[in-house]
């Protein structure tokens, strides 16, 4: 990932949508491209690395970081 620079690290409540299109390990964090490239705790990597292609929710929390796997938008509406 070429613009490390400007990794966005959530701050507590905020949520980002998308497609999972990319995951690096990164010293002691991992970065997330989705619809922006995120900064995420490493013990993150090994649950999200199966989930990439797939359209997926981060939440950051007051206390930790969740995600989930969201059903694909239908192209017909």
């Amino acid at each position: 990932m070429k613009c490390e620079k400007s990794a966005v690290r959530l701050t507590p409540w905020r949520e980002i949508v998308g497609i999972l299109e990319e995951i690096v390990r990164k010293d002691d964090r991992i970065l997330v491209k989705i619809s922006h490239l995120l900064e995420l705790p490493l013990h993150l990597y090994s649950e999200l690395e199966s989930k990439i292609g797939k359209r997926i929710s981060i939440l950051q929390t007051e206390k930790d970081v969740r995600f989930r796997i969201l059903p694909e938008e239908d192209s017909d509406k």
